[in-house]
């Protein structure tokens, strides 16, 4: 399995060093952003972090496999969230550190995990098989206040009301199993929507973000990394989605007010329009980048 990496020299350029022996990448993937890493700095280490088993079973593949990389890369199954207890032993030690945040291609392209409204498939959403909730779950339990909550938290759907009333009314009828069937739901809720996205794609986003806490995982990867940095080391994170940059804008912000560490760069870095070209999905990334100081 292979994949493109959104933002891929942006990030090598602004989180790459020569003088970094260690990076971690928070959310590995298939290995896109630490190949290129690897490649360009060859004598760097490489910790690749991923809840996803499906993605480690790709990461180790594309890494350990022709490339080479097996002696300088370790994976870690977790969620970036875990970073201070699971990298606790690294503490001050880390260089560079990665975070590219959201759902990925491999998890929308699949069917079976639930994440896509455009192919119809169980209705899952965990980017964590272990985790015991799932989407199908959480449409069939939560209240209809619950729902709109999560629906305009998360989801900032203009017509959450509308679409969790539909959603209880649906699921008196007949359980909510698949993607497809909320999908549906979701369009008979919200008629009069303006058409530039499908209908369910606020809907399908706060209910991924709700199953998987990604909100509070963000809100708590920041500090970790932090910690886990050396002086100087740097901190860059892709986000997708306006609720995700917020959080990261904020807390960059008050780490440099703090002295704590100061911005590469102003505002963010997004892909050009050759990238978004060749792959559209990175048409709404955002890079931003910070480093600790002494």
């Amino acid at each position: 399995m292979r994949h493109v990496p959104v933002l891929a020299q942006e990030v090598v350029q602004h989180l790459g060093r020569s003088s970094c022996g260690l990076y971690v990448d928070g959310t590995v993937g298939l290995g896109g952003h630490a190949r290129l890493l690897l490649e360009k700095f060859s004598s760097a280490r490489l910790i690749g972090m991923d809840c996803d088993e499906n993605a480690l079973e790709g990461a180790r593949e594309n890494l350990f496999g022709p490339l080479g990389f097996s002696d300088r890369v370790t994976l870690v199954r977790g969620n970036f969230a875990e970073m201070r207890t699971r990298l606790a032993h690294l503490q001050g030690e880390v260089g560079g550190i990665l975070l590219d945040v959201g759902v990925s291609s491999i998890q929308l392209d699949d069917a079976e995990r639930g994440f896509s409204f455009g192919k119809d498939g169980p209705l899952d959403m965990r980017m964590d098989k272990r985790e015991q909730l799932n989407a199908r779950q959480l449409v069939a339990r939560a209240s209809e206040q619950e729902l709109t909550q999560i629906l305009e938290r998360w989801g900032e759907e203009p017509y959450a009301k509308a679409v969790a009333r539909g959603i209880v009314v649906a699921r008196e009828q007949k359980p909510i199993h698949t993607t497809g069937e909320l999908a549906g739901i979701v369009s008979r809720s919200t008629r009069h929507r303006n058409k530039k996205i499908h209908p369910a794609t606020l809907t399908f986003q706060a209910l991924r973000i709700a199953v998987n806490r990604e909100l509070h995982a963000l809100e708590a990867a920041i500090p970790a990394a932090m910690n886990l940095l050396q002086p100087t080391g740097r901190l860059a994170i892709i986000s997708f989605h306006s609720l995700e940059d917020r959080i990261v804008k904020n807390r960059f912000r008050e780490l440099c007010h703090s002295k704590e560490a100061r911005l590469l760069f102003k505002g963010v870095i997004e892909a050009s329009e050759q990238e978004i070209k060749a792959n559209p999905r990175s048409r709404s990334a955002k890079l931003r980048v910070l480093e600790k100081l002494p």
